[in-house]
């Protein structure tokens, strides 16, 4: 998770759910998926250490035309707070 970054992970989907998502909401707010979040060289550092790990898998399998990707870049469609156990909800 830490070599991922994310700001926000949701749990009882499956594998890469998050591909069919366009507009949902969490919490209180709206999202909208922007597009696939490809990945950068900065998965593959970790404690200091470089490898080719993640991205190489990946590759086999996450690779469309915004490059690597795992996970998907929203925008938020107003304020809000978010929590930890909100649910998502498709619009």
């Amino acid at each position: 998770m830490g070599r991922f970054r994310p700001n926000v992970v949701v749990s009882g989907a499956t594998a890469f759910a998050e591909d069919g998502w366009s507009e949902f909401y969490l919490g209180e707010i709206a999202f909208k998926a922007v597009k696939p979040c490809s990945r950068c060289v900065m998965t593959t550092i970790e404690d200091g250490l470089r490898s080719k790990e993640p991205l190489r898998t990946l590759a086999k399998y996450r690779r469309n035309e915004f490059g690597v990707c795992f996970g998907q870049n929203l925008v938020h469609e107003g304020r809000g707070i978010l929590s930890v156990g909100d649910t998502l909800v498709f619009s």
